[in-house]
């Protein structure tokens, strides 16, 4: 429970592998590098994949055939942070992935649960801007 009040707070305490650190600072430093790339990356794959149907899309895309895209789009956005795991490890990167992997194989418990309790929680919210977003391309889509 103590746990718990605190994360809401932010606070996940010392990391166990990097002593000298708070899981906070770690996260504040990291995440932004491992959105950054992660971006990167969906901006090469969503460009490569338009770029062979534009014309079709420009032509022939309506509103209701948004609907099945923003699906795909939310969790990808949501996997820009989570998705950069092996990348930041091989290159070295510092970015969120790469503190993640070493935390588990250092058993740095504050950061695990710092990080799952982050991805989860940017997912959560990806999930929810998705479905708010279905009732502005389609007014037909209410919720009670």
């Amino acid at each position: 429970m103590i746990f718990l009040a605190k994360a809401v707070q932010g606070d996940f305490g010392p990391s166990y592998v990097y002593k000298n650190r708070t899981v906070q600072e770690i996260i504040r430093q990291a995440f932004p590098v491992s959105l950054h790339l992660g971006g990167m990356a969906l901006v090469v794959a969503l460009v490569g994949g338009l770029t062979l149907g534009r014309r079709v899309m420009l032509v022939h895309v309506v509103k209701n055939a948004m609907i099945p895209v923003l699906t795909i789009v939310g969790p990808l956005f949501a996997g820009i942070g989570t998705g950069s795991f092996f990348v930041e490890t091989i290159y070295r990167v510092p970015g969120l992935g790469r503190f993640f992997v070493e935390s588990m194989t250092g058993r740095d418990y504050p950061m695990i649960m710092a990080v799952v309790l982050l991805y989860g929680a940017f997912l959560a919210l990806m999930n929810l801007l998705v479905d708010l977003l279905y009732g502005v391309l389609d007014p037909r889509i209410r919720y009670a």
